[in-house]
């Protein structure tokens, strides 16, 4: 998907950021674009809030908070929410 100014995201870009060394690449393509700007998932999203808050106050890398899945070495895909 591209946006309206016909730019790609930065999973489509053309330069793999995944591929860098200590960098990890989450990928929310799964998950509703909600809000004004489609960039507020943080805010609109629990499953975004929780993935955060375990990257920012437990300093946890990907392989090790739930709800995301192994792309390659690098890149991770987070889960839809599902309701239980």
């Amino acid at each position: 998907m591209t946006s309206q100014f016909a730019y790609p995201r930065l999973g489509e870009a053309g330069n793999d950021v995944s591929r860098l060394a200590g960098v990890e690449v989450i990928d929310l393509s799964d998950l509703p674009s909600e809000g004004p700007t489609g960039h507020l998932y943080h805010i609109y999203s629990k499953a975004v809030g929780d993935d955060l808050r375990r990257l920012l106050n437990a300093g946890e890398g990907a392989s090790r908070r739930r709800g995301l899945v192994a792309e390659s070495d690098n890149l991770w895909r987070l889960r839809r929410e599902t309701s239980e």
